[in-house]
């Protein structure tokens, strides 16, 4: 056996210093050293773009480091004026659009007539009618309208309305819609322009379910008209509809409709056009949404099931839409 040589020990003990002193982020400069098998047990060494850019498996090579990704704030996108209009509870969006063109709006003093204008509702002072905007919280609820009660917050004939019904609620919210005078059931309130639009928007398709109280009996020719499309008095057909009935009287017919649809006092129309009065009519839910639990004249804000339901059918898509 061949004696040890002096010189190759004293190598081998200086690579053993150089070993121990030299390191530069866990890796170690060392001629006897192999990188591949350190690699190996180093995954976190790994670059997907050097290896793309060198045909290997996503290593770093000898001296490489891997570099910091920082992230860029993206800067705040201005807003439609219309659409700050209506956040801050004033008016749904196409009721902006109005206020807008007739000069009513003032952008940092200016008025401002053209319904492309955006701005920054962090900086911009935004009047309309001379009042400053503040945005609001955004609110949802449901009312039960009580028969002979008008849908609006205000009535030049002195009717009581449904922003009376609201007068405790602090936010300024205003009725999805209408309901007839004499229509009770199922009313949406809320400040938020946005899904107040997207609820309105024709071809949304959101379901109305209704009670009628219809004079007279009706046959199955008659149902089946309600039910494929009606002729209405302007010439409009009215699109198909979910109709049964759910009792019949010595003279009257109690009918369950479900609109898809929203024209002016349609069930009512629709009850003419084949001969058979609307006695009385009550709205039983608004996209699903109902008033159980809750008397006339009564309201409740929107569970967060219902409020998440409503952004993921009608309000996400109407979304999608305006940005595609």
């Amino acid at each position: 056996m061949r004696p040890p040589n002096d010189a190759n020990l004293t190598a081998r003990g200086e690579c053993r210093e150089t070993l121990d002193e030299n390191k530069t982020g866990g890796r170690r400069e060392d001629p006897f050293f192999d990188d591949a098998t350190e690699l190996k047990r180093a995954p976190a060494l790994r670059d997907p773009e050097f290896g793309a850019r060198n045909g290997g498996d996503g290593r770093f090579a000898k001296g490489e480091t891997r570099r910091r990704r920082t992230r860029r704030l993206r800067p705040v996108a201005q807003e439609r004026l219309q659409k700050v209009i209506a956040q801050a509870g004033v008016a749904s969006r196409r009721k902006a659009e109005t206020l807008i063109a007739d000069g009513r709006v003032r952008v940092n003093g200016r008025v401002v007539r053209e319904l492309g204008t955006k701005v920054d509702p962090r900086k911009d002072k935004v009047e309309v009618d001379g009042r400053r905007l503040v945005a609001e919280k955004p609110v949802y609820l449901v009312l039960n309208k009580p028969r002979a009660v008008v849908s609006t917050l205000d009535d030049p004939e002195g009717r009581e309305t449904v922003g009376q019904l609201m007068k405790a609620v602090p936010e300024r919210v205003f009725p999805v819609g209408r309901l007839d005078y004499h229509t009770s059931g199922v009313l949406l309130l809320t400040n938020d322009g946005a899904m107040s639009e997207a609820l309105l928007r024709p071809g949304s398709g959101v379901p109305k379910q209704y009670l009628a109280k219809m004079a007279g009996h009706l046959d199955v020719p008659e149902l089946d008209k309600l039910r494929n499309g009606v002729r209405l008095d302007d010439g409009y057909v009215t699109r198909p509809a979910e109709v049964y009935v759910e009792r019949t009287e010595e003279r009257v017919t109690w009918v369950h409709v479900t609109l898809f649809e929203g024209k002016n006092r349609q069930i009512h129309r629709m009850g003419d056009a084949i001969g058979h009065r609307v006695m009385r009519l009550s709205r039983l839910s608004f996209a699903e949404i109902t008033t159980e639990g809750l008397r006339p004249g009564r309201y409740r804000p929107l569970t967060g099931k219902e409020l998440e339901r409503l952004k993921k059918r009608y309000l996400n898509p109407a979304k999608r839409r305006q940005n595609g």
